[in-house]
Order: structure tokens, then C-alpha cells, then sequence
């Protein structure tokens, strides 16, 4: 039942497709929601965040960049739908809930493209004496396989080429020098021609 919450929730790092929808689906299972995403006027923009603030809206959706510098009292959760561009950006957003010595929480949902973010974040919540789920760990262990997979396959292309490189210059030498030997045996033939027309004459 919606009219017994105690707490504001706010949803972020969406793009303005899946803001929309997500309100809308919100709104028709009965949550009083509010909507804020690029494609509002600054007049709707400020009613939604009105509407969030005096908690005729308990549930505020919005994009990420819609809701940068987004300033609201009591919100105590925070839902992320990506870990943002950097944990920076990551821990600008969880802040939202819990201010002022309240307590809150906040939800983050792992999405593709966040694999560079997760061995950061391992450090910030062990930093913060935070419990860090196994499979964070196991995402980190698996980034660091990938990327040491890549570099050693980079490492061996590199290799490869060096090797072919070599070789062509090899050829490019062993070729100058077949025509040097070429040149020098016709120069040695033309030489001969003109001494043997030297000693017919005399």
C-alpha cells in the first residue's frame, strides 16, 4: 500500500525512453510517481520536482542528466539502473538519499559497459567498511582475466608483426644484393667485351 510509505524513493541513470516508460508503468500499477527527463519543459521540469518534494509524488523517475544538481530532503532510496560514468559520478548519486544524518539506502544495478567500474567500487565499499557481494568480486576477478587475455594477445600481435617485419627486411636485403651480384657481372661482362675489342685492334 503506497499511502503507508515513510520514505521517498528516487530512480536514475536512465535514458529518456526507458524514464518514460517506466513511469508510465509506475503510474498504472498505482504509484504516485513524477517523471523528469529532457523532452519537459522547464515549466513541467519544475512541477515534477515540486511534486517530489511536497511528497504528492513519493516515486521521482528521472534520466541522469535531468537529475544532476537535483537537491531534494528526504529521500531515503536511491535506485541507479548503471553504475554511471565513474564511481565519482557513482557516489554524487547514491549521496541523494540519507542526507543530513538520516539513514538510507540505495540499489545499484551492474549493466554491461560497467565492468571497468567495478574493481573502484570494490575499493570504495571496502573503504567504507561496506560488505562486498562474491559476485562483485567474481566480476572484478573476470574483468582482470579479459583484460589480461587482450593485453597478451595485443603483446602477441605485435610480436607477429616484429616477426614479419624482420623477415620482409630480410628479403628486401637478400633482393639488393642479387641485383649488386647482377650489376657487378654485367659491368664485368661489358669490361670484358671492351678489352677483347681493345686487343683485336692491336
Amino acid at each position: 500500500d503506497v499511502s503507508d510509505w515513510s520514505s521517498d524513493v528516487c530512480s536514475s541513470d536512465l535514458f529518456k525512453k526507458q524514464a518514460k516508460a517506466l513511469g508510465k508503468w509506475l503510474a498504472a500499477k498505482g504509484f504516485p510517481v513524477a517523471t523528469l527527463h529532457g523532452d519537459l519543459s522547464q515549466g513541467a521540469r519544475e512541477h515534477a520536482i515540486q511534486a517530489f518534494r511536497a511528497a504528492e509524488a513519493r516515486v521521482l523517475v528521472a534520466t541522469d542528466v535531468a537529475a544532476r544538481g537535483l537537491d531534494v530532503p528526504n529521500v531515503s532510496a536511491v535506485i541507479n539502473f548503471s553504475l554511471g560514468g565513474s564511481i565519482d559520478h557513482y557516489v554524487h548519486r547514491v549521496g541523494r538519499c540519507g542526507r543530513a544524518g538520516r539513514t538510507g539506502v540505495a540499489h545499484t544495478f551492474i549493466v554491461d559497459g560497467d565492468e571497468s567500474l567495478a574493481a573502484p567500487l570494490v575499493k570504495l565499499l571496502e573503504h567504507n567498511r561496506q560488505v562486498v557481494p562474491p559476485e562483485l568480486t567474481e566480476l572484478v576477478r573476470a574483468t582482470e582475466r579479459a583484460e589480461q587475455a587482450a593485453c597478451a594477445r595485443e603483446i602477441e600481435g605485435v610480436d607477429e608483426l616484429e616477426e614479419e617485419e624482420e623477415t620482409l627486411l630480410l628479403e628486401q636485403r637478400k633482393a639488393n644484393r642479387e641485383r649488386q651480384r647482377q650489376h657487378y657481372k654485367e659491368r664485368m661482362a661489358k669490361e670484358k667485351k671492351q678489352q677483347n675489342r681493345m686487343y683485336r685492334r692491336h
